[in-house]
């Protein structure tokens, strides 16, 4: 959220959200590798950071939006 909250231009915004979706794709597979070894305390910390994520995820169209309007 940092980033976000300095990024100045869209092209800094449009980096912290590939890294975003990088990030939670990373998670997808860890968490499916968490559930198949049983590893339900470790699947619930990606279930908490896949929100975070997607809250990121919002907050940066909304930060899109501040940019493109000047």
């Amino acid at each position: 959220r940092e980033a976000l909250a300095e990024a100045e231009t869209l092209d800094a915004v449009e980096a912290v959200a590939a890294a975003a979706v990088e990030e939670a794709a990373g998670c997808v597979d860890a968490l499916s590798a968490a559930f198949r070894a049983g590893d339900i305390d470790g699947a619930c910390r990606l279930i908490l950071r896949l929100k975070d994520l997607r809250k990121l995820g919002e907050e940066t169209r909304g930060r899109r939006a501040v940019l493109a309007q000047g």
